[in-house]
C-alpha cells in the first residue's frame, strides 16, 4: 500500500510540496501557497488515484480506499504552532473516517454557540 501511495503522491505533488510519512499509517502532504479549497481538490485527486489502483495478490484484486483530512490557514483562527496545524488536519482525518471513510474532509473551526440568556 505504501508503494501505491508513494507513487500517487509523486505523480501529483509539485516540486515545492513536501510529502512525508507521519506516524504509522499516515502520510502528510504540505502544499505551500495553496488555499484550503485547492488543497481539498488535490486531496480528492489523490483519493481517486488511490482508488483506481487496487492491490493485486495473485488472482485477487483488493480495492484501496483513503480517508484524507485537509487543514489550511484560517484568518479567524491563526495556528500558533505547527502542532496545532497538524492537530487540525488530524481532526479532519478522524471526521472523514467517522463519515464512512474513503472521503476528503476539510477542517473548519466550530462556530461558537450563542450564549443563552
Amino acid at each position: 500500500m505504501r508503494q501505491v501511495l508513494g507513487a500517487v503522491l509523486r505523480s501529483i505533488a509539485r516540486p515545492i510540496d513536501i510529502a512525508a510519512r507521519y506516524g504509522g499509517e499516515e502520510l502528510a502532504l504540505v502544499l505551500p501557497n495553496t488555499s484550503k479549497t485547492a488543497a481539498a481538490g488535490v486531496a480528492e485527486k489523490i483519493r481517486r488515484a488511490v482508488c483506481a489502483k487496487p492491490m493485486t495478490f495473485g488472482a485477487v484484486s483488493v480495492p484501496l480506499t483513503v480517508s484524507i483530512g485537509v487543514a489550511g490557514i484560517e484568518h479567524r483562527l491563526p495556528f500558533k504552532e505547527v502542532a496545532h496545524f497538524v492537530k487540525a488536519a488530524d481532526l479532519a482525518v478522524y471526521a472523514a473516517k467517522h463519515l464512512g471513510r474513503n472521503c476528503v474532509k476539510i477542517f473548519s473551526a466550530a462556530k461558537p454557540e450563542a450564549n443563552a440568556a
